[in-house]
């Protein structure tokens, strides 16, 4: 019992040292010019040093929720946890350098990592790769995943993924389907609590599926547009967004609790945070953070449609990014900080305990950014990075651009 203990906290401490890994000095590129660092319009001059005094609220629930069913150590799926906040425990690197690039073509796909490092992704063919954590090729399925889901990684090893012909599959280490179960239409970004699997499907359909009898519990037909992954509070409650324009809450029973209705069509799974919020983006351009009780709190406008899920800092500033090819923040009580501009369409971004927010774009160039909208540093992925960085617990940061997995470590 002393050996796994003390085995853990070795991990544990590996792993922190190692998600150190998103400070990278600006590298730079031959014959790039670096993006403005900061703007939005009415944020004002950025001093790295705070967003000018926006009073942090203070934390009503856990976060992360429930995540018995997942694995952990790593980065199990996109947002990180069922509650999705993309905000990992370990601070950032302050100077990262390429730690390697394996060639694959992703088209942009979501990355996850495991407790030992190694790397999972979908890729454009639908098969399932697994790299190690050195960027090692290891094993490839042909899943016939859907490439714009994401894997989960389970507690026991297996995986899930969305298949392009409409069910859930789940695989094993080796590659075989242990078993697979109908959505009714191609799903996206699933995510595990307990033993329950819930998923968005391209009809609109939220539907739940029980992990050990590999059958649907039950689903939900309400939106009328394709429905984005869900997240999932710590009480239990479903949150997910439509094309139809709502962000909708579902009891953990399935029935309809509360429908908010946004100025646009909602693309990517909601983020919930650990202050009873929950944040969506439009492609209107218009981000919201919405109650638990389904009441608006506050919106923000950016120049063009949303092109990520939000991503939640410790003390509740929402970070966004847009096709207007700015990644937004926006304060606790609905003030923006800051408007950092990057030369392509932002990806997702995940943030770490002090502020610092690291997100790719499609200039292929992924960038930390302090709580003040101040490049830390930007590094190249060689083609465009549209899917979130995982970071990991050996090394450090890696996403997948569109061609290669690549990692940056301190």
């Amino acid at each position: 019992m002393r050996n796994r203990a003390a085995l853990a906290l070795s991990a544990l401490a590996g792993f922190l040292a190692t998600a150190a890994l998103f400070g990278v000095a600006p590298a730079g590129c031959a014959n790039d010019d670096p993006p403005p660092r900061g703007g939005g319009g009415d944020a004002g001059p950025p001093r790295d040093g705070g967003d000018g005094g926006d009073a942090a609220p203070k934390p009503v629930s856990s976060l992360c929720g429930d995540t018995s069913g997942l694995e952990v150590g790593g980065w199990p799926m996109r947002g990180g946890c069922p509650k999705r906040p993309s905000s990992p425990e370990a601070n950032a690197p302050s100077s990262p350098s390429p730690s390697f690039k394996a060639p694959l073509d992703t088209a942009g796909a979501q990355v996850v990592v495991g407790k030992d490092g190694a790397i999972t992704v979908v890729g454009a063919d639908g098969k399932l790769s697994v790299l190690g954590a050195d960027g090692t090729p290891k094993r490839s399925f042909a899943a016939s995943a859907a490439p714009g889901s994401g894997p989960v990684l389970l507690a026991d090893g297996t995986v899930l993924v969305a298949t392009a012909d409409s069910r859930l599959a789940r695989i094993t280490t080796d590659g075989a389907t242990a078993w697979s179960a109908p959505i009714g239409a191609v799903g996206a970004d699933p995510v595990v609590v307990k033993s329950r699997v819930f998923v968005g499907a391209a009809d609109g359909a939220l539907v739940a599926i029980d992990l050990g009898a590999a059958a649907p519990a039950w689903a939900l037909r309400e939106a009328k547009g394709a429905a984005t992954g869900p997240s999932v509070d710590d009480d239990g409650t479903i949150f997910y967004g439509s094309a139809d324009g709502k962000l909708r809450a579902v009891t953990p029973a399935g029935a309809l609790r509360w429908a908010f209705d946004a100025d646009g069509a909602i693309r990517h799974p909601p983020a919930i945070s650990r202050f009873g919020t929950v944040c969506v983006g439009t492609d209107a351009g218009t981000v919201f953070v919405v109650g638990a009780d389904g009441k608006e709190r506050f919106r923000d406008r950016a120049g063009g449609p949303i092109s990520t899920g939000c991503a939640f800092g410790p003390d509740g500033t929402v970070f966004a990014g847009s096709a207007d090819k700015s990644l937004y923040a926006i304060g606790p009580s609905g003030k923006r900080t800051f408007a950092f501009k990057t030369l392509g369409v932002v990806g997702s971004p995940i943030v770490d305990g002090d502020g610092v927010v690291v997100f790719g774009s499609e200039d292929t160039k992924v960038y930390a950014v302090g709580p003040a909208g101040v490049l830390r540093w930007a590094q190249s992925a060689g083609s465009p990075v549209r899917g979130q960085p995982a970071p990991s617990p050996i090394a450090a940061v890696v996403v997948a651009a569109d061609k290669a997995v690549s990692a940056f470590a301190q």
